[in-house]
Order: C-alpha cells, then sequence, then structure tokens
C-alpha cells in the first residue's frame, strides 16, 4: 500500500513492534494504546503503528540507532500492523477519541498521558489531522494530556499542521526529534509551541548546535558514564544515571537493583513540565549511595 509522502508523494510504508504491554483483548475489539512501558510508566498509554518500509522521515542515524528494532519490540508487530490498519479506516479518529477520552474518565482521580507515538511516525497529512481531531476533542479533559515525538518537522506541511495543533491545544506538547544527519541537512528546528527539540546523539563526544533543548542517548551503549549534560544540553533523565525512583525518600528496588526515574511521575520534561519545574524536585531523586547504580 502508498501513502502520501514527505511533500505529497506516495511512500511505502513497514513493520515496527513495541515494548508495552498489550492494554486489551485480541480480535476487534482490542484496544488501539497500550502501557506499562518500564520508563515511562504505567499512567502513561502509548499508541504505536507499524511501519511497513520504514518511517517517511528517518534519518540514516535514526534508523540506524532505532530502539524498536531490538529487544522486546519485534515480538509485537503484529500488533502494531492491526493499529495500522486501524488508522486506515475512515472511523479511525472517532475510536481512538472514544478509547482516550473513556481512559480519562475511569482514571478521574489520576493525572494520564498519551503518546503518540512509541513507535512510528505521521505517514500522511490526513492521518495527522486525524490526531489534531483526537488531541482538540479531549481538551475538557484536565486530567489528560497528549505528547508527540515526531520527525515530520521537515516537510513544510506538517510542520504548519504541528503548529496549529500547538496553537489551539494546551493538552498536546509536540517534540521534535533529531540528530547530527537532520541538522546538516535541515538545521535545528524552531521549536512548536512549548514543546522540545530532542536530539538523538550517537555518542556522548558528540557536538551539539544551537537550540537543542534535551537529548537522547545511544541505548546500544551498554554503560554509560552518569552524566547530566552533554555540552551543556540536558540528558534525558531517565538516561543520565543520576536519578532513582523514590517513595517517600527512599529507593524504590526490584530484584536487587535501583529502578530508574519514569517519565509519568518525576521527570515529565517530554510531557508537560518546564526545565524550571525540574529543577525544583530533581533532587528529590538523586541516587542514594550504597545502592546500585540505576544504568
Amino acid at each position: 500500500m502508498e501513502m502520501e509522502g514527505l511533500f505529497g508523494e506516495s511512500v511505502g510504508i513497514g513493520v515496527v513492534g513495541s515494548e508495552s504491554e498489550n492494554a486489551g483483548e485480541k480480535g476487534s475489539s482490542t484496544r488501539l494504546l497500550c502501557n506499562g512501558s518500564k520508563k515511562k510508566g504505567p499512567l502513561v498509554w502509548a499508541f504505536s503503528i507499524a511501519m511497513p518500509g520504514g518511517c517517511p522521515f528517518a534519518s540514516e542515524v535514526c534508523s540506524k540507532l532505532c530502539y524498536a528494532k531490538v529487544g522486546q519490540f519485534p515480538l509485537n508487530a503484529a500488533r502494531y500492523q492491526s493499529n495500522y490498519d486501524a488508522t486506515m479506516d475512515v472511523g479511525f479518529a472517532d475510536r481512538a477519541s472514544r478509547e482516550i477520552q473513556e481512559l480519562a474518565l475511569r482514571n478521574a482521580s489520576r493525572r494520564i498521558s498519551v503518546c503518540a507515538h512509541e513507535k512510528g511516525e505521521f505517514y500522511s497529512l490526513q492521518y495527522l489531522r486525524q490526531w489534531g481531531r483526537v488531541i482538540r476533542e479531549a481538551r475538557s479533559l484536565s486530567n489528560l494530556s497528549f505528547f508527540i515525538y515526531t520527525r515530520s518537522w521537515i516537510s513544510p506541511a506538517f510542520r504548519k499542521e504541528l503548529d496549529s495543533i500547538a496553537a489551539e491545544c494546551r493538552n498536546a506538547q509536540i517534540n521534535l526529534s533529531t540528530d547530527h544527519a537532520m541538522n546538516e541537512k535541515w538545521g535545528v528546528p524552531k521549536r512548536v509551541g512549548d514543546g522540545m527539540v530532542v536530539h538523538l546523539a550517537e555518542t556522548d563526544n558528540e557536538v551539539l548546535p544551537a537550540g537543542i533543548d534535551l537529548v537522547l542517548r545511544n541505548l546500544r551503549v551498554p554503560k554509560h558514564t552518569p552524566t547530566e549534560r552533554l555540552g551543556g544540553v540536558m540528558v534525558c533523565p531517565n538516561e543520565s544515571g543520576l536519578y532513582i525512583s523514590k517513595v517517600d525518600g527512599m529507593p524504590v528496588i526490584k530484584s536487587g537493583k535501583t529502578i530508574r526515574i519514569r517519565c509519568q511521575d518525576c521527570c515529565r520534561l517530554c510531557i508537560d513540565r518546564g526545565f524550571d519545574q525540574w529543577e525544583k524536585v530533581k533532587n528529590n531523586y538523586l541516587g542514594t549511595p550504597g545502592f546500585p547504580s540505576p544504568l
């Protein structure tokens, strides 16, 4: 099957998986959303899709380092093919909107978030606009927020749509993903609304250009040196090796190892928290001497 591509041309689409747990039953009633990501936490729900042919905006760097190709992700390829097929249906926005709003109402006393996409990308303007509709229809739900990672900013048409969603929807944070290959070809993008520019670094020695807000580290490097910043830019706190999840001030330990902080309840930089807010709370999660390293 072919879809509208980067600048209106047709492109093929191919398959990835996810480490998130299946949140629904098999069959036509299967939920679109999953949760259970170790990094994000159980109150962050994610929507992911298979991408036959690969992500249309992927650079050689993100294709090479894509975490969706390793670990548990490929094991769930069928699940994400089903989600991709669902996005092709004319009723996708209605279905997604209904599921997300029902989830928010069932968890009215909790602060929940929806990530689009944990795996995958906006493969057409029509598909992006469907997500814009889903986000707009949920603006009245104060306990629900959306966050997005996308490389589609390189297309002027997609960028215009992203800006429109951000301008109208305070319940969504749109983060623009990039790397040195994209920076060299397209430059560093300007932020979309209150979102961030998030850079995927191949090595910790990479020289970062101006305009980067947050760094994601190459997860294929088995042992990173704990550090808060690379080249003066904040490292994702979950990946920094400095912060441990705590309860009542004590480290959370599982199987003899401390658990790194999660997106949902500690950091939230990618979701809805500014750096100034993070500076006020980060000392609550600093590692404790005498316990195993979070990395």
